[in-house]
């Protein structure tokens, strides 16, 4: 039921109704929440290494950290270019693509220029990477002006919208729509299975005592705070502390509740410790999904509830028992030491190992002729077995490998990722395995961008509904000319339609590392493709002038499908319909010799210009290709030094030199079995020579063979056919 549907009758009571309704909702929808925020809050101080009283002496091992800041790089690298286009891609359709076009370069003017999306979306990502939940919110901001001969008139609107009082003349001097990070712990939801069927979504918003006299006004803010003030006292007073007398806490912020009601279209505004509504107002976007937030980014939900699941709580044995072996592995290499017992009838012995100990010392020994008989020193002096604690200690590491292993297949981080990689591994094995990490990354991947997409869906809603258009005309730029005088057609446009038929999308590859060649490998593209059309087009219309409307429309609708042509598109189409018109108009004159001469001008000119289109479009094509052969002869030429690499290896353990040996330096092996590194380097060298030497030795005899063969005139065939004398069976052979 909505009970503020009659605002200007009974708010009082409505209002304070409201306000009890609401903080039930909000009750209701903490004690569902609870249990993943307290898991929410050990997951993160697990992430930052807050350790209480009696883990501070241990030694952790914090890779769940590493591994956060690993997978936050490989989600997010640079700030996302917004894809903008007409949802039907209609060549005809100028005035729409110059709307996508300008829609499209104001988003990224705002986001490259205006607040610190990056930040924000870092931020987000750690939300949804270590308590499960990553939440952003956008909300219209201009900046309004009043004439000076005017009174200021305070809005009670937290986007600053100004009411329509009588003889208030605001001037909105800027526009914009900042994206901003709201703490995963200040986000609320109604219980639901789906966010489709969420009710409302509220945050937290602290203002300070400014903020809210500016806001809600002077009356309520001063009640506000008193209200506040007294239930800080109250805690603080009830508060067990060692101090004798309790401190008075000063209010600095008050929290208030900002829920947003998609069942009665309304925004409310409450207090938890007031007793009435602070402020309510209908529906101020009109936003398609009315919440001025995307789904949140939740971490392993069910198709039961929205409730996440943090990644750690999975992978917390794992993480546990490899920070109580690190643990051990520190104990133990602290207990590696020298330590031991000596015979008390002997002190002098005691000072062999004291810390002021020269590099030579003579300990004298009272009674040698009986020290000697116990064994001299060995019979005095015995030590802790360090050979023991080492033993473990090696175990212990190899045990701490396989459980970081097993934390690497669980959270789909390969060697490629941490830029780790085995000297042994091919190139090919490596890009198999960076294939299927993408795999296992590709779904968070996919989440993250269609996320992305949903909050610069929301974005462009507000600029195209709120926006004027000399900030459109602004943030935009310079179009080419063509597109200029399109320009007033396509805000009208864009106000219109408020993306009805317009698709803003974020790409996976959008939000990865840059690919420094990909706009000019897009232009390139457009560019071969128009070079091709002209070059079958330029012959028919210039035997038959009618067939240029047909071929106008052909190249329109492929330039149409090419990001790298779509902001010089009008301009194209602005050409060639120049050259159409002025290709009719020379058929249908009658020439002279001026005319002729300058038509033979205009055609070298024409097969010039196509002559280095082509020209370029094969050079362009001819790179790439020399590209694609370094890249590939790169990696066969690995390929085969691995392969040189393990034939080496496998001739020397024939011959019976322990390979493990290479790691260690000269004279730490057996001195009858040791190779020095400049000796193993000579003979692979001597090998390689040897090896090349009779592979092009293999190859001039086969290519000798080959051709001996192919120019050897063949023999007359003979046919001889036989019967079996028992069978009866016929059986033919070629002689």
């Amino acid at each position: 039921m909505d009970y503020l549907e009659d605002e200007g009758k009974n708010q009082g009571s409505d209002t304070v109704t409201q306000h009890r309704r609401w903080l039930n909702e909000i009750k209701a929808a903490k004690k569902e929440l609870t249990p993943w925020q307290e898991q929410g809050n050990k997951v993160v101080d697990v992430f930052l290494d807050k350790r209480s009283d009696g883990e501070k002496s241990s030694h952790k091992f914090n890779l769940f950290a590493a591994n956060i800041s690993i997978l936050s790089s490989a989600l997010f690298a640079k700030i996302p270019r917004p894809d903008v286009a007409r949802r039907f891609k209609d060549p005809q359709d100028q005035v729409g693509r110059v709307a996508a076009n300008v829609l499209q370069r104001v988003l990224v003017t705002e986001l490259e220029t205006e607040g610190d999306f990056v930040h924000t979306a870092r931020q987000v990502i750690q939300d949804r990477l270590v308590p499960g939940a990553g939440v952003a919110w956008v909300r219209y901001a201009p900046k309004v002006e009043y004439p000076a001969e005017q009174p200021l008139q305070l809005s009670n609107d937290e986007n600053d919208e100004l009411r329509e009082e009588e003889g208030a003349s605001p001037l909105i001097t800027a526009e914009s729509t900042p994206i901003e990070h709201v703490l995963w712990s200040d986000v609320l939801w109604s219980p639901c299975r789906k966010w489709e069927e969420c009710r409302w979504v509220a945050r937290k918003v602290y203002l300070s005592a400014d903020e809210l006299k500016e806001r809600f006004g002077e009356e309520a803010a001063e009640a506000l705070l008193a209200t506040e003030q007294e239930v800080a006292d109250e805690q603080t007073k009830n508060r067990t502390s060692k101090e004798n007398s309790p401190k008075h806490n000063v209010i600095d912020t008050v929290c208030v509740w900002e829920i947003w009601c998609k069942t009665s279209k309304k925004v409310y505004f409450l207090s938890e410790n007031a007793s009435d509504l602070l402020d309510y107002k209908d529906d101020p976007f009109g936003l398609p999904d009315f919440f001025p937030t995307a789904k949140p980014l939740l971490a392993n939900t069910s198709t039961g509830n929205m409730i996440p699941q943090p990644d750690y709580v999975r992978i917390q044995d794992q993480y546990d028992e490899l920070n109580v072996i690190n643990s051990r592995i520190s104990n133990l290499v602290k207990a590696c030491k020298v330590a031991g017992a000596y015979d008390k009838s002997n002190a002098g012995l005691k000072n062999i190992f004291a810390p002021n100990t020269p590099e030579t010392v003579l300990v004298p020994v009272d009674k040698w002729e009986a020290f000697a008989e116990k064994g001299g020193i060995r019979g005095g002096i015995d030590f802790v077995p360090i050979d023991q604690i080492a033993a473990v200690i090696s175990q212990l590491q190899t045990a701490a490998e396989r459980i970081k292993q097993q934390i690497y297949e669980l959270t789909g981080i390969s060697d490629i990722i941490r830029g780790a990689s085995s000297p042994y591994e091919t190139a090919s094995a490596q890009n198999m395995k960076a294939q299927y990490t993408g795999l296992r990354l590709q779904t968070n991947q996919n989440e993250l961008a269609e996320y992305f997409s949903r909050l610069l869906r929301i974005k462009a809603f507000l600029i195209t509904k709120f926006y004027t258009p000399e900030t459109i005309m602004q943030k935009c730029g310079q179009l080419v000319e063509a597109d200029m005088a399109l320009l007033p057609q396509a805000i009208d446009l864009l106000k219109n339609e408020l993306l009805s038929n317009t698709h803003v999308e974020v790409s996976v590859d959008s939000l990865q590392l840059a690919e420094w060649g990909k706009d000019n490998q897009e232009r390139n593209e457009a560019i071969s493709a128009l070079a091709n059309l002209l070059r079958e087009a330029i012959p028919a219309v210039r035997e038959n002038p009618a067939m240029g409307p047909f071929f106008l429309h052909l190249i329109k609708f492929q330039l149409s499908s090419y990001k790298g042509a779509r902001e010089i598109e009008g301009f194209i189409e602005q050409e060639l319909q120049k050259l159409l018109v002025a290709g009719t108009e020379q058929k249908q004159d009658k020439p002279d010799p001026a005319q002729i001469q300058a038509d033979s001008q205009i055609k070298m000119k024409q097969a010039d210009l196509q002559a280095g289109m082509e020209k370029t479009t094969a050079e362009l094509q001819s790179k790439e290709r020399i590209a694609q052969g370094d890249q590939a002869l790169e990696s066969r030429k690995l390929d085969i030094e691995a392969a040189k690499v393990r034939l080496e290896e496998l001739k020397l353990a024939n011959e019976g030199v322990d390979i493990r040996e290479f790691a260690l330096s000269a004279g730490q092996g057996v001195a009858s079995e040791r190779v020095t590194r400049e000796e193993i380097e000579m003979l692979m060298s001597q090998q390689q020579q040897q090896n090349m030497a009779l592979m092009q030795q293999m190859y001039q005899s086969i290519v000798g063979e080959i051709t001996r063969v192919a120019n050897q005139p063949l023999p007359p065939a003979r046919v001889v056919v036989r019967r079996d004398p028992e069978t009866g069976t016929l059986s033919g052979t070629i002689q």
